[in-house]
Parts: structure tokens; sequence; C-alpha cells
């Protein structure tokens, strides 16, 4: 909070990345009273294949490299996981 009230900052301008680093910053700002605006980020591209573990990935990977293809078979989707993409020429 000093340093914004130092430099006599006006308004905070700030990525909007959800990361707990931004909080702070916020919390200082809305203290002094000052406008905050929020950038959101660029919407990231979908992935070919979605799997939702690593075997699973894993087993569709060798399939490929050794002259196999993705199939909807092998991209499990779930709610709630954390899914690891796999993308060809990446």
């Amino acid at each position: 909070m000093a340093l914004l009230a130092s430099r006599r900052i006006e308004i905070l301008v700030s990525k909007n990345s959800g990361a707990a680093a931004v909080a702070g910053k916020l919390a200082a700002a809305r203290c002094l009273g000052l406008p905050v605006v929020m950038i959101e980020p660029p919407a990231k591209p979908a992935a070919d294949f979605t799997f939702v573990d690593a075997e699973t990935l894993h087993q569709g990977l060798l399939r490929y490299l050794h002259g196999g293809h993705l199939h909807g078979e092998d991209a499990a989707f779930s709610e709630g996981a954390f899914p690891l993409s796999a993308r060809r020429g990446v």
C-alpha cells in the first residue's frame, strides 16, 4: 500500500490471472480507494485430444508413435479432472 501511495498511483491495471499474488495489490488499491481494471487473458485454443490421466495419454501416444492414430476412445473425459492434452505437431 505504501508503494502505491508513495508513487501516487491513481489506477491499478492488472491481468486477471487468478493467482494469489494479485490479492495483495487488489487489497491495497481498494484501501486507497483506487479504481481497478482487470484484463482477461486470451482464450486458450482447444486441444485435439484431452486425456484425464497420464496412463491413458501414455498408451495413446505409444500407439501413435508406432504408426497408429489417436482415436476418440483414447480421449476419456471426466468433469473435475485436470486433463492432459496432446496435439499433433506440438
